[in-house]
């Protein structure tokens, strides 16, 4: 079938004119990582999270939803993790503690698995949904995640974590806001 992309520009900005031609010029094709399955655009596996998070029968539903996140997790740090159980369990309960600590709305919790679930992941959304914040609770479980894969393979160098944005009063606030949730690290 055909497919129309739109691509609405409230303003006119001449860095994406370059962009804007090759995406003329592109023929339809394959898309990178394994056919779209690394960005999230395969609903094989959607993220169910339950609700209420915690249930009355007395299962932690969070650890549960933490337990599935590692083990269908395709980032390498955390497969190689899940092999040794006691650093696998000490991976949940971390996650779980910092899932519980925060107050990701469902949505948003649904982002943060699949951002950990996933090679590739984008958080979009309007002004005012949460999206700097989700990214400083994504960064604090990255940060838990190197520090126990550190202890895994101690051959492995510490890996920086790059966070973008276009403009620089938003990283700043992002950093203060990391330094908040994360004093001393």
């Amino acid at each position: 079938g055909d497919a129309v992309a739109i691509i609405d520009c409230m303003t006119f900005v001449p860095e994406w004119v370059p962009v804007l031609k090759a995406l003329d010029s592109m023929k339809e094709m394959q898309l990178p990582f394994e056919n779209g399955r690394y960005l999230n655009l395969c609903k094989d596996n959607p993220v169910v999270v339950p609700a209420p998070l915690s249930s009355s029968s007395g299962t932690d539903d969070t650890q549960e939803l933490v337990l599935s996140l590692i083990d269908e997790s395709l980032l390498e740090p955390i497969r190689e993790i899940r092999r040794d159980e006691s650093m696998k369990k000490e991976m949940v309960d971390r996650l779980s503690h910092l899932v519980k600590e925060t107050t990701l709305d469902p949505l948003q919790l649904v982002s943060f698995v699949e951002a950990l679930r996933n090679p590739v992941h984008l958080t979009q959304g309007p002004p005012g949904t949460g999206k700097s914040y989700l990214g400083v609770v994504i960064v604090r479980a990255l940060m838990i995640l190197r520090e126990i894969w550190l202890r895994k393979s101690q051959s492995t160098a510490s890996a920086p974590i790059l966070v973008l944005s276009y403009k620089n009063h938003a990283i700043d606030e992002f950093l203060s806001d990391l330094i908040r949730a994360e004093p001393g690290k």
